[in-house]
């Protein structure tokens, strides 16, 4: 399994609607709406690194409102 935080940013005015869209994804396991750099944070579980780079890709860039994502992947560190 693969885990990520893929950090959102949305035009104005589209948070609540690509937040919506977001939590609805089978690979999202946790959505936030945050402030700063960034509009959402989405932490998702891949069965893959093919299978997260698809949904970052193709599922979350692909929705309407999108201007950027950001994917920090986790790492085990023991």
């Amino acid at each position: 399994m693969v885990e990520a935080y893929c950090l959102i940013s949305v035009r104005p005015g589209t948070s609540s609607e690509i937040f919506e869209r977001v939590k609805e994804l089978d690979n999202a396991i946790s959505v936030e709406a945050v402030t700063g750099s960034y509009d959402i944070v989405a932490k998702i579980k891949a069965e893959s690194l093919e299978v997260l780079t698809e949904t970052v890709f193709s599922e979350i860039r692909g929705i309407k409102g999108v201007t950027s994502t950001s994917t920090l992947t986790v790492v085990d560190l023991e």
